[in-house]
């Protein structure tokens, strides 16, 4: 048995032995992209690849703290129902002791993941690499040619990681986030194939106001606006945005209009899309360094958001639920005009549609209120216990006014106007027993979400 081998069997022998205590832990998620037991952050690898989506994510499954990083990963026929495949890289060869974050294409025949090899022992630290799988996405098999970028370009950082990778003009396109002078940057490759990559220079920089390194940038573009999502470090008040400009393929620069935050919550970081025909869905890391995770005692902790479809709308990104998620509904709760029939409504794991113009959802346990969305004066704005205030302005003029909300035993993601400002938030209400009440007159809808999940095999 290979070295490979035996570090991927003892990685899928760790995750999924404590599977079923973790299934039938209090807050496990029903709905929602978690590991089978272990820890869990950044997706990775967004694809669709013949019939079935993927999504790895960065994980250690030897216990629920961040540790040498393995790719974890599911994989799903509709975007609603998953099921977990083995792990996909160990780090198991001689340039790494961790792989970090990247993407997955279709390459030919071949599902390809692009990966960042992480070492703090050696002075380059991060380089970029390739695995293959021949088999549907069971098995990879890293490139002999590894790492295919060997070093950072000139100029810049050892911070050298996150590589997304797209296919454009006929040829391969790679944005790795680094830094150059203190300022966040995104190094531009091109290539032929996935193994012998071109530096072109930096796609763009910050202006210093943009944070100090980017992590996980990811260019796509939607609804004819190019974007560039990045996790900026170190720039006050603000984990994840978006730069919206110009992409010059040819000159190999984008430009910088404007930027936006992704998500209002505490609870979002590292976002990726996912090139899905004519439409581009994003997937982000439902926590956030630095803040407790309650779930760790029972084997467990972090977790993905839902898949969001993006649309491009008056120099905004909106972010709507995919539409796939329908599918999860079991039952409706409520279908009703009279907001006070939500007062009546029970469980954790739920999809509300509340109508509303203007007013304040609350959702508490029996000891407190854990979160309010207020919508009022072309303002949504999330209030936690905590003191936390986020807001952010929405049109006056939105077709589709009101509140559409998830809620996931120790998670809630909420909407604002079709997409226009959306909060991602980890709650642990006591005892699983939640409260939710609106304040004002409200076309109440509601929906039973079902299991997710097939059981863990490897």
């Amino acid at each position: 048995m290979s070295n490979a081998e035996t570090m991927l069997d003892r990685a899928n022998a760790a995750a999924f032995s404590k599977a079923d205590e973790v299934r039938n832990s209090a807050y496990a998620l029903k709905y929602h992209i978690a590991a089978p037991s272990g820890w869990i952050n950044d997706p990775n690898g967004l694809v669709r690849f013949g019939d079935r989506y993927h999504v790895f994510y960065q994980h250690y499954p030897y216990a629920p703290e961040w540790g040498p990083m393995h790719w974890g990963h599911v994989s799903s026929a509709d975007l609603a129902h998953w099921r977990h495949e083995p792990v996909a890289l160990a780090p198991d060869m001689p340039y790494e002791k961790g792989c970090f974050s990247g993407s997955g294409v279709a390459d030919g025949d071949a599902l390809a993941l692009i990966y960042t090899a992480h070492d703090d022992d050696n002075p380059i630290k991060e380089t970029q690499c390739v695995a293959r799988s021949f088999d549907g996405g069971r098995s990879f098999v890293k490139s002999p040619l590894n790492p295919v970028i060997p070093c950072y370009p000139e100029g810049c950082t050892s911070d050298f990681r996150d590589p997304k990778v797209w296919k454009q003009d006929g040829r391969w396109q790679m944005v790795v986030g680094t830094s150059h002078d203190g300022r966040g940057c995104a190094a531009l490759y091109t290539g032929e194939d996935l193994d012998h990559w071109t530096y072109r220079g930096l796609l763009c920089e910050s202006d210093g106001t943009l944070g100090s390194m980017w992590e996980c940038p990811n260019f796509c573009r939607v609804d004819d606006q190019d974007l560039l999502i990045i996790s900026p470090m170190e720039m006050p008040g603000h984990k994840n945005i978006v730069l919206f400009g110009n992409f010059d393929c040819a000159a190999g620069r984008m430009s910088i209009d404007h930027w936006q935050e992704l998500d209002l919550g505490e609870d979002f970081y590292a976002a990726q899309v996912l090139y899905d025909g004519d439409r581009t869905l994003l997937i982000g890391w439902m926590d956030m360094w630095g803040k407790p995770y309650p779930t760790q005692k029972d084997g467990w902790a972090g977790a993905l958001t839902i898949p969001r479809e993006l649309h491009v709308r008056n120099g905004r990104l909106l972010q709507v639920p995919a539409p796939e998620l329908k599918a999860l509904r079991t039952g409706k709760r409520i279908d009703s005009g009279d907001a006070k029939s939500l007062e009546s409504l029970t469980g954790d794991c739920l999809e509300l549609n509340l109508g509303m113009a203007k007013g304040t959802f609350i959702l508490s346990d029996p000891e407190g209120e854990l979160l309010r969305v207020s919508l009022s004066d072309g303002r949504a704005t999330l209030t936690l216990p905590n003191g936390r205030v986020a807001s952010a302005p929405v049109a006056p003029d939105c077709e589709t006014p009101g509140l559409r909300v998830f809620v996931d035993r120790c998670s809630v993601e909420c909407f604002v106007n079709g997409g226009e400002v959306c909060f991602s938030q980890r709650i642990y209400p006591k005892d699983n027993a939640l409260i939710y009440r609106v304040d004002s007159e409200a076309k109440v809808d509601a929906w039973s979400l079902g299991d997710a999940f097939e059981a863990p095999v490897c």
